[in-house]
C-alpha cells in the first residue's frame, strides 16, 4: 500500500493543525489573563428572593391534602358548581373542571357519581378520590 504524495501533504497538514491546536488549548488558559464572572451577587439574590416567592409543596401528596382540608364531605354539588370550585377538588385541575362543566351542558345533570366516569380525564381513580366531597342534585343544572 502506497501513499501519493498529496495525501502525505495531506496527513502533514492535518498532523500540523492537530499539533497547533491542542498548544494554543494548553497555551491560552496559563498565559492569557481574563477576568472570570463572579456569581456570588446573583446567587445570594436568588437565594433572598426565592425563598419568599418559590415555596413549593414537599409532595403532590401533601398539596392534595392542604387542597382538600377546607373541603367537607358532600360540599360540591357536580350539577351547579363554578370551574373554580370544581378546581378544589382533588386531582381536578382547569382542564378537567372545565370537561365536567362542558360535558353537563352538553348532555345534562348528572344523576350519580358514576355518571362523572364519562367525562374525559376522570377515571376510577380519580372518582374515588373525589366522590366524598360530591353531592348530586340533579333537578338543578345549567
Amino acid at each position: 500500500m502506497s501513499v501519493s504524495k498529496s495525501e502525505k501533504r495531506t496527513l502533514l497538514v492535518a498532523g500540523l493543525i492537530l499539533v497547533v491546536s491542542y498548544g494554543v488549548q494548553w497555551w491560552m488558559p496559563h498565559h492569557m489573563d481574563y477576568d472570570r464572572f463572579d456569581y456570588r451577587p446573583a446567587d445570594s439574590l436568588f437565594n433572598v428572593l426565592s425563598t419568599d416567592t418559590l415555596v413549593a409543596p414537599r409532595s403532590l401528596k401533601e398539596a392534595d391534602k392542604r387542597q382538600t382540608e377546607t373541603l367537607t364531605p358532600g360540599s360540591i354539588d357536580v350539577n351547579t358548581a363554578t370551574r373554580s370550585e370544581l378546581v378544589r377538588l382533588p386531582k381536578v385541575g382547569p382542564v378537567t373542571a372545565q370537561n365536567i362543566i362542558n360535558y353537563r351542558r352538553k348532555h345534562g345533570p348528572f344523576p350519580n357519581a358514576e355518571s362523572l366516569l364519562k367525562v374525559k380525564r376522570i377515571g376510577p381513580k380519580t372518582l374515588k378520590k373525589i366522590r366524598p366531597y360530591l353531592k348530586f342534585n340533579p333537578t338543578s343544572g345549567n
